[in-house]
C-alpha cells in the first residue's frame, strides 16, 4: 500500500465556474478566534453546485461538485457575506436592505464562483461575482436546501439530514438550545 499526504478525495478544478448556490444553512452562534481575539458570531454556510463540472471517481461519479464556505451572518461594512452578495449582486445594499435582507433569496441563484488552491492542497472558496448578461444557465442537478434556527423556519428533518459535523456545530450553538 502507497499512501502519501494528499488528500484522497476528489477535488473540483482551480478557476472559475458557473455555480448555482443549492444550499443555505444557519449553524447559529459559534465561538471564533482571530489573531488572538475571541468572539462569538452567527455563522451560515452557504453551498454551490457546479453544474458543469461532474465528480469522475466513486459512487458520486457523474454527480456535479458542491462546494460550501462559512460566513458570519453580518452585513457589516467589513463583512465577508456583505461582500459576498454585492459582487454577486452587482449593487450595493439599499438603507432598506440593510435594516434587514432576507439570506434565502440567493437559493437557486447563479453566479461565478471562483476556486482557489489553499495551503492544503484543496480547491476552496476563492469569491463569486454575478453572471455576464446572455449566459446560459446550466440545470440544477436536484433541489435547494435551506435551514434556519429561527423557531418559525426551523424544520427537524433537514436537522437531521445534515452532514454529523454541522449538525455537531449547530447542536452547540445557543440557538439551538431554545428549539
Amino acid at each position: 500500500m502507497i499512501i502519501s499526504d494528499k488528500a484522497n478525495t476528489e477535488q473540483p478544478p482551480v478557476g472559475t465556474h458557473i455555480a448555482i448556490c443549492v444550499s443555505l444553512v444557519d449553524i447559529g452562534t459559534q465561538r471564533r478566534e482571530y489573531k488572538g481575539s475571541v468572539k462569538m458570531q452567527r455563522r451560515v454556510r452557504i453551498g454551490w453546485q457546479l453544474p458543469e463540472c461532474k465528480r469522475e471517481l466513486g459512487d458520486h461519479a457523474g454527480e456535479p461538485f458542491l462546494v460550501t464556505e462559512f460566513f458570519t451572518a453580518s452585513l457589516s461594512e467589513k463583512a465577508a457575506l456583505r461582500h459576498l452578495l454585492v459582487n454577486w449582486r452587482g449593487r450595493e445594499f439599499s438603507p432598506q436592505e440593510l435594516v434587514g435582507f432576507n439570506l434565502s433569496a440567493i437559493l437557486g441563484k447563479p453566479c461565478l464562483l471562483a476556486l482557489n488552491e489553499r495551503e492544503n492542497g484543496k480547491a476552496g472558496y476563492g469569491g463569486v461575482m454575478n453572471l455576464p448578461k446572455g449566459t446560459p444557465v446550466p440545470q440544477l442537478t436536484g433541489g435547494t436546501q435551506y435551514f434556519s434556527l429561527e423557531p418559525e423556519e426551523y424544520n427537524e428533518s433537514i436537522f437531521q439530514n445534515l452532514p454529523d459535523g454541522i449538525k455537531a456545530m449547530i447542536e452547540a450553538s445557543p440557538e439551538y438550545q431554545f428549539i
